[in-house]
Formats: structure tokens, C-alpha cells, sequence
């Protein structure tokens, strides 16, 4: 069984299931209808920042989303809405596999984040957006070993929000649910973790 956070909580997935070596995290949504009614639609997908001790990216390349697919160690793969997981037809979704192993020791947290396309321009934010959910899974079975379930008042002013996030902590492997976001979009977010904007 699936365990089920409240925002700030963690879990040890080495602990759930240690024999699991490559993970599948997936980011779901669902624009609410009113949003749909205006002459822009939102435009929202998922990524995942690679970050060191630093609590900063080593480069760009640590950055993977929809134009970045791979990592450079080849230890995560955006998998777009390709997730693999049952969900219902007017929930947006997207993954991002995880394989533990590649993974270089310098690496010690993954955030896994969903920003609105040009949210500033179009004033657009996650008011506009309800049932954000992140679950992480056994990429070979789909079995859900965490998931979390985030207030949509919580995210209403933003434009990006981090979902949750994979870190080491000592010999283990842990999520913790963060919900929390960033005024401003996808730049501002980028610019906290280091990553080069244009």
C-alpha cells in the first residue's frame, strides 16, 4: 500500500522497497474548467532539477524536461505524458524515470517541479489549477510506494510549484512532499537552483 503524505513529510523508499532501482515519478493536474474558457489555455509541464550539496546544478545539462529528455548520466528520462499509470481522461500527467544507480554520488536531491508556460504574460497561475498530485512508483510494475495530495489554495499565487522531491540521506533513499512554490514562473525557480536562463 501506497503511503500517503501530508506536505512536509518524507518517506525512506529504500525501506518500502529496496529492491527497486529505477523510480517513476509523475506529476498530475487538472486545469479547471473556467481556465479553459479564455483565449489562452494553460500550457503546463513537468521537470526535475539535479542538484548537489550545493543545493545548485553542476550545469544545464542537470535540468531535464520536455527539451532536455535525458540527463547526461542517462539516470533520468522525461517520459512526457507517456506516465503508464491508470489516471481519469481530464487529469493531465506527466513522468520522469528515475535509475538510482546511474546516478552520480555528487547528486543528492532531485526536485521534481510543474511550471505554467508563459504563466506571467498570460497572468495565469495555479489558481487555476486543482488535484495536483505526485506519486512515486516502481517504474517496472507501476506499484505507488508515496504519493501526496496538495491544497489548491496552497498554490493558488504561483506560477511554479515543487511537487516533492528523491534525496539521499545517509545510506537510504527518501521523498519528502514540498508543495511549495515560486512567484514569477519557471525563470525565477531556475535561478534559485542555478540553472543559466537564456
Amino acid at each position: 500500500m501506497a503511503e500517503t503524505l501530508v506536505k512536509g513529510g518524507n518517506v525512506s523508499l529504500t525501506k518500502i522497497a529496496p529492491s527497486v532501482d529505477v523510480l517513476k515519478i509523475v506529476m498530475c493536474w487538472q486545469t479547471q474548467p473556467k481556465a479553459k474558457a479564455g483565449s489562452e489555455v494553460l500550457d503546463i509541464n513537468a521537470c526535475c532539477l539535479m542538484l548537489t550539496s550545493s543545493g545548485k546544478v553542476r550545469d544545464d545539462n542537470d535540468f531535464v524536461f520536455y527539451n532536455n529528455r535525458t540527463s547526461s548520466d542517462g539516470a533520468l528520462k522525461y517520459l512526457g505524458r507517456n506516465v503508464g499509470l491508470k489516471t481519469a481522461e481530464d487529469i493531465d500527467a506527466e513522468a520522469i524515470t528515475v535509475d538510482l544507480k546511474k546516478l552520480s554520488p555528487e547528486v543528492v536531491k532531485l526536485i521534481f517541479a510543474v511550471s505554467i508556460y508563459q504563466a506571467q504574460e498570460r497572468k495565469q497561475s495555479f489558481a487555476q489549477v486543482s488535484n495536483s498530485l505526485i506519486c512515486v512508483a516502481d517504474n517496472k510494475s507501476n506499484g505507488v510506494m508515496a504519493a501526496f495530495g496538495m491544497n489548491e489554495d496552497d498554490l493558488a499565487a504561483y506560477q511554479s510549484v515543487i511537487f516533492g522531491e528523491v534525496y539521499r540521506y545517509k545510506n537510504e533513499w527518501k521523498f519528502r512532499a514540498v508543495g511549495s512554490g515560486f512567484y514569477g514562473g519557471l525563470e525565477v525557480m531556475l535561478s534559485k537552483f542555478g540553472v543559466q536562463i537564456g
